[in-house]
């Protein structure tokens, strides 16, 4: 398991400063921070996957960078053999990273589908059917930015993830639960409750809350690649911490099972 001293948290706003300054001072462009990022996310998925003939899998993205995540872990999911159906929220911001993640997707012909009314719920659940059922969702709405509650049309989809993951479909969260603010643990409105959520760079101080179980699932640390003294510089060492060790942490690392992310697993 890792060593709490290889362990931070990070805030919502510590996370803002951490993808800036890994651009500032080290040349990262979010863009390789967002790649390492979905790459992991996509190697766990696929663990998860792995015992299924033909896996499938929903991915619903938001607008931002959580849902730039979510483009690129389909493109890895796609280029892994699972059947991809992609659900587009909103539009990303024009010559952002999420922006460039959507251009590949649609060069690569990956199904995508836009909704951008408050009708999503029924959206995502079809798209759910026309899959046979998904063998994993991935939730790629919001990020660690919420602070408010998620508008109607994004509601509708997180209500529809949570409906879908009643039934025994697991749910993979990219960086935190959609809904949840990661600096309380708190559900803003309609949450996702993820079966696993796979957070980048470190964990996030709600997520020590025991009341942030219920949406978190089983959390796993992916490393994107930031400068590890910038992560040091930026966040707070979880051996720091004098609380007990939460459900949420991550698990004891074995052969057979996912594990905290440092590097490609061969």
């Amino acid at each position: 398991m890792p060593r709490p001293d290889d362990i931070f948290l990070f805030t919502r706003e510590q996370v803002r400063c951490l993808d800036q300054l890994a651009l500032d001072e080290f040349g990262i462009p979010g863009l390789v921070l967002m790649e390492n990022a979905a790459r992991h996310a996509a190697d766990i998925a696929l663990d998860g996957v792995e015992a299924e003939d033909d896996p499938s899998a929903l991915i619903i993205c938001g607008p931002g960078n959580n849902g730039g995540d979510g483009l690129a872990v389909a493109r890895h999911l796609h280029n892994a053999g699972l059947d991809v159906s992609i659900i587009l929220l909103a539009e990303p911001k024009r010559g952002s990273d999420a922006a460039i993640q959507l251009d590949i997707a649609t060069r690569m012909r990956l199904p995508i589908r836009r909704v951008e009314s408050a009708e999503t719920g029924p959206v995502v659940l079809d798209a759910a059917r026309a899959l046979g059922g998904p063998s994993v969702i991935i939730d790629a709405i919001l990020g660690t930015g919420l602070s408010r509650a998620p508008g109607a049309n994004l509601a509708g989809a997180i209500a529809a993830i949570n409906q879908l993951g009643s039934d025994a479909c697991p749910t993979l969260a990219l960086d935190c639960p959609s809904g949840m603010d990661v600096d309380t643990g708190e559900p803003q409105g309609e949450c996702v409750k993820a079966s696993v959520t796979v957070t980048f760079a470190g964990l996030k101080p709600g997520f020590l809350s025991l009341d942030a179980q219920t949406w978190l699932g089983e959390v796993i640390v992916a490393d994107i690649g930031a400068p590890r003294e910038l992560l040091a510089r930026l966040g707070t060492r979880l051996s720091s911490l004098s609380t007990q060790e939460p459900r949420g942490q991550p698990r004891e690392e074995t052969s057979e099972a996912p594990r905290r992310r440092g590097r490609r697993q061969g």
